[in-house]
Parts: structure tokens; sequence; C-alpha cells
């Protein structure tokens, strides 16, 4: 009898092993989880601090800032160009009031009703063009579809 008390007594100490190792991992974890929470929260800190400092002294030619300014600028200019390049191949522009995109040769935004001048291409593989508006039109357009003008033939 004695013999089973004693592994009675052994796999209790062992079990209160693995509570208490269950217990550091999952404490571990929790802290871990608050941990790279803050970290986000220093990480977005950060990034804010380093745009507003661009913002407002992005051309002060700071030494210790200059290269570091300098290739935020670049980057910003090849992130807006990249976006136009976007924008051109969808052939959508986007409204200055609501920043929809909105087919290019739009009159009115679709979203908001903006009116906007379109954006035309004044030559064209058949070369008939709105004589007011300058919009492009194929061939046997009687109207312009964008202002509605008659068509010279």
């Amino acid at each position: 009898m004695a013999f089973l008390d004693d592994i009675s007594r052994s796999i209790s100490g062992v079990s209160q092993k693995a509570i208490s190792k269950g217990k550091g991992v999952a404490e571990i974890t929790k802290i871990n989880s608050e941990l790279s929470e803050e970290e986000k929260i220093l990480k977005r800190n950060y990034i804010e601090i380093g745009k507003l400092y661009c913002s407002l002294h992005g051309d002060d030619n700071n030494p210790e800032f200059a290269d570091m300014v300098n290739a935020v600028k670049t980057a910003e200019q090849r992130v807006k160009k990249l976006k136009e390049r976007v924008l051109e191949i969808k052939k959508v522009s986007v409204c200055e009031k609501c920043g929809a995109e909105i087919p290019t040769d739009a009159v009115f935004c679709n979203r908001c009703g903006e009116k906007r001048e379109p954006k035309i291409t004044q030559t064209t593989s058949t070369g008939v063009v709105c004589s007011k508006c300058g919009r492009n039109l194929t061939e046997g357009t009687r109207f312009c579809t964008s202002c509605g003008t008659p068509v010279q033939s």
C-alpha cells in the first residue's frame, strides 16, 4: 500500500509542476501579447513623428536627416507616379471632392455628383473631336456624348 501512496504522491507532484508550468506559459503568452501591442503603438508613433518631422522640417537641410528625408521625398514621388500610371491604365481619375475613382472622360462624379473638367485626349485614330469640349468621338457620331454639341461633318 505504501508503494501506491508513493506513486500517488509522485503523480501529484508531477501534476503540480505541470500546472505551474502551464500557468507560466499562459502568463508569458499574455505578456507577449501585451508587449506586441505596445510595440505596435511605438511603431505607429515613430512613423507619425517621422511624417510630422518631414512635413515641418523636410526642407531644412539638416545633415543628420538629409539622406532619410531625401529618400522619403524620392519614394513619395515614385508612389505618386505609380498611382498615376495605375489610374491611367484603368482609364479613371480621382474626384477632387470625394476621392472616388471615376472614368477619365466623365463630366460628373458618379459618387458625389461634383462637376469636373474631364481629361480629354485631343486626337483619336478617327480624328473626330468635339469642337466645343474637345472630347474624342467615334466616326458617325452626330452629337457629342459629353456636352451635346452637334458634330460638324
